[in-house]
C-alpha cells in the first residue's frame, strides 16, 4: 500500500488523503492533521532537503 501511495504522491499536482493510526504511514506525509477531543492540530513535516519556512 505504501508503494502505491508513494507513486500517487509523486505525480504532479496530486493530493493524497490518508486516514491512519499507524506511525509508519504518517512518516511519509508532508502534513499530518491530528484530530482529538473535538479539535484538529496541523503538523507540517519537513523532508530532507526541504526548506524550513
Amino acid at each position: 500500500m505504501l508503494d502505491a501511495l508513494r507513486a500517487l504522491a509523486g505525480t504532479e499536482r496530486t493530493t493524497v488523503l490518508v486516514v491512519t493510526h499507524r506511525p509508519r504511514v504518517m512518516e511519509h506525509a508532508d502534513t499530518v492533521f491530528h484530530a482529538a477531543h473535538g479539535s484538529v492540530d496541523i503538523r507540517p513535516r519537513l523532508r530532507e532537503g526541504q526548506p524550513a519556512w
